[in-house]
């Protein structure tokens, strides 16, 4: 029964995720860097993998893109849900203490080289390699991300219209660091991180009224196609409930929640909030 319970949720979150991914302009970015930073620090032996739900909003008020062989500016936002997952992870030196009986504030200069993926449903799939290499109290890391992505444009109503569609291949890079700081009698873990990142804002095309009639709209007009992309300076704040108290000696494998919030803004007004939940096993 609970493993059904699991599966309708997991199945409900996935059609929000493709409604909203549809119903506006999509926003292309490489992930979070402190769900990785978390596994190498090891401060919750024994995990080795990162399962991470995201929610991205980003705009542009004044973008420059290119749109129809012409440099214009553009108002663009967007809107992003992702799933996702390390698959593969190199961590060193890697911890044997899975009880957590000893290292509580985890290594001090421990790093780890991953390879992740993520999916949005029906419109995005990427991959991204990534490393993240701790410096004392400190860590620095670098993600790029690869994405294909499938768009679907908007007709003068707003809706969505499948005659108008795009697809895409971007890259994005992710450069950053940062601290954290764990209370580890209570398992408790506080963070914050900064970097620069390359940041897409998408439209596959739409067509708008370009008249009023009576208050209503009329003479739709099409558009094309809109892409921006720009580098974005950003900051976070990370919080952290983990597992590695003795008194969990009989627990062979601990985990931890970590959610993260970002904000970017850059000079050409382009602005971005995302908010990422992740599990850490």
């Amino acid at each position: 029964m609970k493993q059904f319970f699991n599966l309708r949720i997991t199945i409900a979150i996935s059609l929000v995720m493709a409604a909203f991914s549809f119903a506006f302009d999509d926003v292309v970015w490489a992930p979070n860097i402190a769900p990785q930073a978390m596994l190498a620090k090891q401060v919750a032996p024994g995990t080795t993998r990162s399962y991470s739900l995201s929610f991205l909003y980003g705009t542009c008020d004044t973008c420059e893109v290119l749109k129809e062989n012409e440099d214009k500016d553009e108002e663009l936002s967007g809107f992003d849900f992702r799933f996702d997952v390390s698959l593969l992870g190199l961590i060193w030196p890697r911890t044997n203490n899975t009880k957590g009986s000893e290292n509580w504030t985890g290594n001090g200069f421990g790093g780890g080289i991953f390879l992740n993926a993520h999916y949005t449903p029906l419109t995005e799939l990427g991959i991204s390699p990534m490393v993240v290499q701790w410096l004392g109290p400190v860590y620095v890391g670098a993600a790029y991300e690869l994405s294909w992505d499938f768009y679907v444009g908007e007709d003068e109503d707003g809706y969505s219209d499948y005659s108008v569609s795009s697809k895409l291949f971007t890259g994005s890079l992710n450069v950053g660091g940062g601290s954290m700081v764990f209370m580890n009698n209570h398992g408790l873990g506080f963070g914050l991180h900064g970097g620069v990142r390359q940041m897409h804002v998408v439209s596959a095309g739409k067509s708008i009224y370009t008249g009023k009639n009576n208050g209503r709209g009329e003479n739709p007009e099409s558009r094309g196609e809109i892409h921006a992309q720009d580098w974005v300076c950003y900051y976070g704040f990370d919080f952290m409930r983990y597992s590695n108290i003795p008194l969990l000696g009989k627990v062979n494998h601990h985990g931890a929640f970590l959610a993260s919030v970002e904000m970017g803004l850059n000079k050409s007004s382009m602005f971005y909030w995302s908010l990422s939940l992740s599990l850490i096993r």
